[in-house]
């Protein structure tokens, strides 16, 4: 490793304003001046290129800096595959409080990207298979890695948050900050990037499987099945009892998962005797701070403009 490069939270922060600036310029440029297709691969360009680039220059062991070189043990992958089934309750809570609540569609994306695949295939590697590869390279192995003066918890949640950033759309925001957190936090104690991927893999392969289980459907009973409609819950009209029984459904459902993924954390810890940093940072300090003051209006901005 370069020792010259003195990694702590704040240049971890800055990295990611570099790496996420040149996603933003490259994921544009893209969208105005390429083929559409190949916008469903866009992070081949925009995310890893940047990350290698990055390395290459600061002469950093690509393999080693993003934690490729250690495996998962069985027991690790079996808590990996108990944090999935949790997160599924956590995703699920806050999809439906952010869809009811605030009124945005959290699936809106992942629709607009099977509306563009020409075949399930395609859709599968461009969400299943790109995104889950790159975007941990990019948070989990570049970015944590410089998050070694604070704690486990703070590093988690400081990358969970950069990870729903980095989703642009607000609908997706609370789940992929929720769910970064657990994939900062596996990946930390592990000291293996593998965790995060097959964490990560096990999220997505699922939101496909759906979805091409109802793709397919609507192509078998077109007259039976609409996918859009299904996602959005536009066949059920709920009256305003019923949906505060909803509401209060996905909360209970939201703390349940977020307990049982503690719980899981802290198994792991323990399992794999992690020792974790005596920090002096404040949380203060942590987020007001330039870089993520940066960050945030990049941030916002882009959802006005989008907006």
């Amino acid at each position: 490793m370069n020792e010259s490069i003195n990694k702590n939270h704040k240049s971890g922060l800055w990295v990611f304003v570099l790496l996420f600036g040149a996603y933003l310029v490259g994921n544009i440029t893209i969208s105005m001046f390429i083929y559409e297709e190949f916008a469903l691969y866009h992070q081949l360009v925009d995310v890893l290129i940047p990350c290698l680039l990055y390395l290459v220059v600061t002469k950093q062991p690509v393999i080693s800096t993003l934690k490729l070189n250690v495996g998962l043990s069985v027991k690790n992958i079996w808590r990996i595959f108990q944090l999935f089934l949790a997160s599924f309750l956590v995703k699920y809570g806050i999809n439906y409080l952010v869809d009811v609540v605030v009124k945005v569609d959290s699936g809106e994306v992942t629709m607009q990207v099977l509306d563009m695949v020409p075949d399930m295939w395609i859709f599968f590697i461009s969400v299943a298979v790109i995104p889950v590869i790159l975007e941990e390279v990019f948070l989990r192995g570049v970015v944590l890695d410089h998050f070694r003066d604070v704690t486990l918890l703070q590093a988690s949640i400081v990358t969970g948050i950069l990870f729903g950033i980095i989703h642009i759309d607000l609908g997706q925001l609370g789940y992929a900050t929720a769910l970064g957190i657990v994939m900062g936090a596996i990946v930390m104690v592990t000291g293996s990037l593998w965790a995060g991927i097959l964490f990560h893999f096990l999220n997505n392969f699922l939101s496909f499987a759906v979805l091409a289980s109802l793709k397919k459907a609507e192509e078998m009973f077109p007259e039976l099945y609409d996918v859009e409609q299904i996602l959005q819950g536009q066949s059920v009209d709920l009256t305003p009892k019923d949906e505060v029984y909803m509401i209060i459904t996905a909360v209970v459902v939201l703390i349940i998962g977020g307990l049982l993924s503690v719980r899981y954390v802290k198994k792991m810890i323990k399992e794999n005797d992690f020792k974790d940093v005596d920090s002096q940072v404040s949380w203060f300090k942590l987020f007001f701070n330039v870089p993520m003051g940066i960050i945030l209006l990049v941030y916002l901005g882009m959802n006005l403009f989008l907006w």
